[in-house]
């Protein structure tokens, strides 16, 4: 989700601010420092998570493992 303020009839630049749930990668901060260099320091980016997501995390989540469940059909 972002929120975006708007741009005054001064010039003023703009500010977005991004939130991340659940994480971010590298790559997508690079996205939003490649966004600000692109307009011409028009707007400014914050980006605020609740972690930051590497490759090994990424691994870890999808090798954790499943405890399995028993059911009980009566």
């Amino acid at each position: 989700a972002s929120v975006t303020s708007s741009q005054s009839s001064m010039g003023e630049q703009k500010l977005t601010l991004v939130l991340f749930l659940g994480g971010v990668t590298q790559a997508e901060v690079a996205a939003f420092r490649f966004l600000a260099q692109q307009d011409d320091g028009g707007t400014d980016y914050i980006v605020a998570t609740t972690s930051i997501i590497t490759g090994q995390r990424l691994l870890d989540s999808l090798t954790e493992s499943i405890q399995p469940v028993r059911l009980n059909p009566f």
